[in-house]
C-alpha cells in the first residue's frame, strides 16, 4: 500500500467553506493520488453508500431509496 499525499490544511478549507454555506456533507473520500473530494449532500446509510460506490445502483436509485 502506497502513501497518499495530500494536507489536512486543504482539507479543512474545504470542510469550513462548506459549513459557512450550511451545506451538507455526505462524505469526504481521498483517493490514492491525493485528491480529496467533499461530497455535499445528505449522508446515505453506509448500505446504499457501498452500493453506489460499487455501480449496484444509481444515484438516482439511493436518492429516491429504490432498493
Amino acid at each position: 500500500m502506497s502513501k497518499v499525499s495530500y494536507k489536512q490544511a486543504d482539507l479543512e478549507r474545504g470542510i469550513r467553506a462548506a459549513k459557512a454555506q450550511s451545506l451538507p456533507i455526505s462524505c469526504i473520500q481521498i483517493t490514492s493520488d491525493g485528491t480529496t473530494q467533499i461530497i455535499i449532500g445528505d449522508p446515505l446509510p453506509a448500505r446504499n453508500l457501498a452500493q453506489v460506490r460499487d455501480g449496484e445502483i444509481n444515484e438516482w436509485d439511493a436518492e429516491l431509496g429504490a432498493e
